[in-house]
């Protein structure tokens, strides 16, 4: 959010990043209930399937999880809660 908007001598208005609020990190943390023996991201030479994140435990399972369930950008349970509500109405 900005703090302030100011207008300048030509009446023109001017926005600063200083003016901004100061940004704060978001952090979550994972714990596996396994022992990792190999990580790798999968990858796609024309992007046809998305990524996915490859564990190999140390009893040579193979474990796949969707991007979707790890990326910065995906849906907090708030806001997906709230985007159901709203759909609910």
């Amino acid at each position: 959010m900005l703090k302030e908007i100011r207008a300048s001598d030509d009446g023109k208005k001017s926005v600063s990043s200083s003016m901004m609020e100061t940004p704060f990190v978001v952090q979550e943390n994972y714990v596996l209930t396994v022992d990792v023996k190999k990580m790798g991201l999968t990858t796609s030479g024309q992007h046809v399937t998305s990524k996915m994140l490859v564990i190999v435990t140390s009893n040579d399972q193979v474990y796949s999880i969707e991007n979707a369930l790890y990326t910065a950008r995906r849906q907090r349970k708030e806001e997906a809660e709230a985007k159901a509500e709203r759909e609910y109405e």
